[in-house]
């Protein structure tokens, strides 16, 4: 008789039901799970929230309305009760408001059917998205902050694809170019042809080089808006690295530059008024009095073999003549030099250009300065000497003044910088003389913000008035 081998014995398997399995993967998940029966009473659950301070036993047997504030359970009945009645699930985001934050879930709520497909109750699912919820917030309040420091900046940000030729335009972008936002961005080419003609090459170069060397660039150029509009444009262009080597994307920015440019050229025509008028004043001052002392050193020379006496008198007025050319020329310079950080700096330039024109026109001039102005920046008082200098100088050499006053004065939160003569009055303009001056002094009034004013004065004579802002902080606020 053969004898019987013993079975292998089998490996058991786990004890561990598929409820358990089920209960162990989802312990720690923000998932909660339950059912309802037809009075929406709760009849099992599964992970209930500890945030809302109810156990598994506190819910079961219990509605929304019996665990929650009307407010929150009215929401929740709706939805589930709408499923109940149509029979079809619903998917929806619901916001729970706590004490010290709102809890958002996604609820999910199917009907439960018996076997004779009659709806027993609803099984629902809800996922705890509070914690997603607030990371989009977050990144939606950083897209908000980037989209409005785009916009004070004026900086617009695109990707071109030059493979599938296709381009993102940020709103910014769409903005500054003038093109609707709900027209899709136009193609590279199309972009083109936006680009003034004269500029057009320029780009093209640039964004070929760009992708050639994988190198950054900085450009500017010119485009033509769909409404015709010209603008100026300063791009910053980032080729984006291909494993291949030539750059099939470029990423980057713009922005409108057209004041900047305008500004640019306008500051670039006052300096060369300027320089015209540093000219002038050097050949109607200073050189005219070199000349003088050349005449007289030619008539020491002849002098001193004539008569050595009358020689040495012309001597001492070759040297009083050499120290006015030499007051002249310094007086010239300290014009050209900007002014101190100092408030009361200004006044006391004033007090200076007084003086200087009073030696060299033989004219009065006086100023007076209220206490009130103070300027703490350079830029601004330097503008402002300037302009007063050039309202000067017009009233002695042109209008041929006899008085001419300077006042610095402050009325509330205005302050002004006036210079009125008694010279001859508005006919210099009139006859369209001595534009250049006055320009210059309007746009040096633009550079800082204030306002220019040119008005005849009482009993003749012009006032030139200049006026900004001056806060309660005793300090200049150009607007």
């Amino acid at each position: 008789m053969r004898a019987t081998q013993p079975e292998p014995e089998r490996v058991s398997e786990s004890n561990t039901t598929e409820a358990q399995r089920f209960e162990n993967a989802l312990r720690n998940t923000p998932i909660i799970l339950f059912e309802h029966d037809c009075q929406l009473r709760y009849t099992w659950i599964f992970n209930p929230n500890p945030k809302f301070g109810n156990t598994a036993e506190q819910i079961i047997g219990k509605t929304d309305a019996e665990l929650l504030t009307p407010h929150r359970a009215r929401q929740l009945t709706e939805i589930k009760q709408k499923v109940l009645t149509g029979g079809k699930g619903a998917r929806q985001e619901v916001a729970v408001p706590m004490d010290r934050q709102t809890l958002y879930f996604d609820l999910i709520v199917e009907p439960l059917r018996n076997s004779s497909d009659r709806i027993v109750g609803l099984a629902c699912a809800t996922f705890d998205i509070t914690e997603r919820r607030q990371l989009e917030e977050a990144l939606q309040e950083v897209k908000r902050s980037y989209a409005t420091a785009a916009h004070l900046a004026g900086l617009g940000y695109f990707v071109q694809n030059f493979e599938n030729d296709t381009v993102y335009w940020s709103p910014e972008t769409y903005r500054i170019l003038g093109v609707a936002p709900r027209e899709p961005a136009p193609s590279y080419s199309q972009y083109l042809s936006m680009v003034h003609p004269d500029d057009r090459k320029h780009l093209a170069d640039r964004v070929h080089k760009a992708r050639a060397f994988g190198m950054e660039c900085v450009t500017e150029y010119r485009i033509r808006r769909p409404d015709g509009q010209e603008r100026t444009i300063r791009a910053i262009l980032q080729p984006i690295p291909h494993a291949k080597g030539r750059s099939t994307e470029i990423r980057g920015t713009l922005q409108d530059i057209t004041r900047e440019t305008f500004a640019r050229q306008k500051l670039s025509a006052m300096n060369q008024m300027e320089r015209e008028a540093v000219f002038r004043d050097l050949h109607d001052t200073v050189c005219q009095e070199l000349s003088g002392i050349g005449f007289l050193a030619d008539s020491v020379r002849e002098g001193l073999e004539l008569d050595p006496q009358a020689a040495l008198q012309d001597v001492d007025k070759i040297i009083a003549s050499t120290k006015r050319a030499i007051d002249l020329a310094r007086n010239i310079a300290r014009n050209l030099k900007p002014l101190s950080n100092e408030p009361g700096a200004l006044a006391t330039a004033l007090v200076e250009l007084a003086a200087y024109v009073e030696s060299i026109y033989g004219i009065r001039c006086r100023v007076s300065s209220d206490r009130n102005v103070h300027i703490a920046d350079s830029l601004i008082s330097t503008q402002l000497l300037l302009i007063a200098r050039e309202a000067t100088i017009n009233a002695a050499r042109h209008a041929k003044a006899r008085e001419i006053r300077i006042t610095l004065t402050r009325e509330d939160n205005t302050a002004a910088l006036r210079v009125a003569d008694n010279g001859r009055g508005l006919s210099e303009l009139e006859n369209g003389q001595n534009l250049g001056g006055l320009a210059i002094m309007t746009s040096r009034a633009e550079l800082i913000g204030a306002q220019m004013n040119i008005r005849p004065a009482g009993g003749g004579g012009t006032t030139v008035e200049c006026t900004w802002k001056q806060n309660h902080e005793s300090s200049t606020t150009i607007r």
